[in-house]
Formats: C-alpha cells, sequence, structure tokens
C-alpha cells in the first residue's frame, strides 16, 4: 500500500508539504521570534474590536482567533473574506491584514479601506506588494518565512497575531499555551511521520477512512475553526470536494439532506471534531445525530481534542487534519502542493485587470 512505501509517497511530494507540516511547532517557535522584534505601539484600552482581513490558507488564523476571543476577551473579532471592509471600522479597530504572498488583491483592497477608515494596522505576510505598502506607511509588519504554501504558514500567522494582541493587552495569553502546542505538536508529529506503519499511523488510518468518500467535517464552537480547516485541506491538499457545518445548526437543516442518496453513488462520510468541554446539550445531540445519520447510511469517525489549552486543543486536531489531508492526497494519486485551479483562476484575472 502506497502509505507505507516511503519512495512512493516521496515521488508524489517533490516539494515535501509533509516536511512543511512535521515544521509547524518551529514555525510558531521562530513567529514569536518575529513578531516581539516588531514595534506595535504601546498598550491601550480603546480597542473596540478586532478584524483579520485575508483568504484562504492566510485567513484561517482569523477563525481561530475568533473562537479564542469569544471565550477570553472583551472585545469582538470579525474574519473578512472580501474586498470590502466593514463599516463599523474605525480609529479604535485593530485591523490586520494577512496576505502570505503579500499580493492578494482582496486583502490589498482592505489595507487601502482600512487606511483610510484609520484602523490601526499590522500586517503579515512573507514580502510581496503588502510589505512594500506597510514599510513606506509606517506600518508594521510581521515577515514570515519565504518559500511556504500559505495553508503551510498557519503556525507563522496566527501566533504572531497572538503575541501582538497579547503585547497590546487586547487578548490575554493563557499561562503555557505556547509552551503546550509545541510540545504536544513534536510528539504528535513522530507518531504521525511518513515512516510510522499505517496500522500504527491515526493520519494515516484517517485518511483511509475517508478515501473515495465525500467528506464532511462538523465541528462545535469551539472545534468549527477546526472544521474548516480540515474542510480547506482536503480541497487544497487532497483535492477532493468537502464541505463544513457546526453542531447544534446543523441540527435544523442538514440531517434532513442525508435521506437523499448521491447520485454519484460516493459514500458520505462524517468527520466530528469534538471536545471535552462541550456543551452537555450539544453532546447529546452529536450521539443523537450519529445514530440517526447511521440510520440514512452516512458513516462518521470522530476526532477527539487533546491538550489543557484550548489553544493546543484546537492545534491538535488541526494537526491530524493536516497530515490526513496529505496521506488522502498520496491514496488520490496527487502531489498535495500544487493548486492549479486557483493559479489558473488567478492569472485570468490579471489579464483581464492589466487589458
Amino acid at each position: 500500500m502506497i502509505l507505507d512505501s516511503l519512495s512512493e509517497m516521496r515521488s508524489l511530494d517533490p516539494s515535501d508539504m509533509l516536511g512543511a507540516a512535521k515544521a509547524m511547532p518551529e514555525h510558531i517557535e521562530k513567529a514569536l521570534v518575529v513578531s516581539s522584534s516588531v514595534p506595535v505601539g504601546a498598550p491601550k484600552s480603546g480597542h473596540r474590536n478586532v478584524v483579520v482581513g485575508g483568504l484562504g490558507g492566510s485567513a484561517i488564523a482569523g477563525d481561530i482567533l475568533r473562537t479564542l476571543m469569544e471565550e477570553r476577551a472583551a472585545v469582538p473579532c470579525s474574519v473578512v473574506r472580501e474586498y470590502v471592509s466593514p463599516k463599523f471600522a474605525g480609529p479604535e479597530t485593530l485591523f490586520f491584514c494577512s496576505s502570505y504572498s503579500g499580493n492578494t488583491e482582496e486583502t490589498l483592497s482592505l489595507y487601502e479601506q482600512a487606511k483610510r477608515q484609520r484602523a490601526g494596522l499590522v500586517c503579515l505576510g512573507s514580502g510581496g506588494e503588502l510589505e512594500k505598502r506597510a514599510l513606506l506607511d509606517g506600518v508594521p509588519f510581521l515577515k514570515m518565512e519565504e518559500g511556504l504554501a500559505p495553508r503551510a504558514a498557519l503556525g507563522y500567522s496566527l501566533f504572531m497575531i497572538l503575541d501582538v494582541l497579547r503585547r497590546l493587552s487586547v487578548l490575554p495569553a493563557e499561562p503555557g499555551e505556547v509552551e503546550q502546542t509545541v510540545a504536544l505538536l513534536r510528539r504528535k508529529a513522530l507518531v504521525y511521520a511518513e515512516d510510522v506503519p499505517s496500522r500504527e499511523n491515526p493520519a494515516k488510518q484517517l485518511a483511509l477512512s475517508l478515501h473515495g468518500k465525500q467528506i464532511l467535517t462538523y465541528g462545535t464552537r469551539l472545534t468549527q475553526c477546526a472544521a474548516l480547516r480540515w474542510k480547506c485541506q482536503f480541497n487544497e491538499n487532497s483535492k477532493v470536494p468537502a464541505f463544513t457545518n457546526a453542531f447544534p445548526e446543523l441540527n435544523h437543516n442538514e440531517i434532513v439532506g442525508w435521506r437523499k442518496k448521491d447520485p454519484s453513488g460516493a459514500p458520505f462520510m462524517a468527520a466530528v471534531l469534538r471536545d471535552g468541554s462541550e456543551h452537555s446539550r450539544v453532546a447529546r445531540r452529536i450521539s443523537v445525530t450519529l445514530e440517526l445519520m447511521r440510520a440514512d447510511g452516512v458513516a462518521a469517525v470522530e476526532a477527539w481534542s487533546e491538550g489543557e489549552s484550548l489553544v493546543t486543543r484546537i492545534f491538535s486536531l488541526i494537526y491530524v487534519g493536516d497530515f490526513a489531508s496529505i496521506y488522502l492526497a498520496f491514496l488520490n494519486g496527487e502531489d498535495p502542493t500544487p493548486v492549479q485551479r486557483i493559479q489558473e483562476l488567478k492569472r485570468r484575472l490579471s489579464e483581464e485587470q492589466g487589458s
């Protein structure tokens, strides 16, 4: 089997996406070194809201941040995946513009609007036009390692943002959360590594269970951001459709649709991301829902978070999903790195804009 053949997996991974996944703990540590060296101003009490503007792999940090802030902060967080900055943004807004390439046209549009709104701007990425504009305008720019796929830079983006928020007294740090997260990911990297046989490797087993299926990723209030990450990783790495939803909302609509079999014949498979702190009624809903799903012929697998801090628990789920999506790519005979459709879309839009 391909997942137990190092030579076959390496031939499908010339850009070493597996290596990028394994490097997330190091990315987190490097992120804090870079972030702490960039002046971002003095703490103040004037921030009334936080906005993270970005797309794709550069935006997922915003979804995680929103979850953390709902639990621990006194101000709200919004994630903008668009060209248009929210009307409420202004001098009391802390606005993060996140674009790994630095050339994402939607994010550049947000930057210019947030600047006109006199929002407090902080930018992050690996360079590009966003860095040029930030340096010209005197806006803090947190620079990431170059040469990664944007989705592989999550360790940089989320922990750079968390460091800025801590320094500005917007989001208090949970004691030990960084150290716990890095330690857990390093342990798990050994468990999920390509040289660990499938029978002993939870990430490979997850990929095998999802192979040939239509993938549904379901989260809860605290794990919805990780479920979205799984969905996006299966799209980009594995090159398959995947869809996401969350409890309890899906109990009020999506469960009705399972009765209708897909005409393609490909079975559905739901991956439910769990956390020990979920609401007791949500836990009961999940239990009953899984019974109903299986009665409708929809298989399901549950993944439970690990660790103490909320950041660690979220990343424990994200990490196994990252590895599983790469292993699923191998099962599909795909190189996990290229995203040809995205590049083709950008090329066509660029040509139209230049003509």
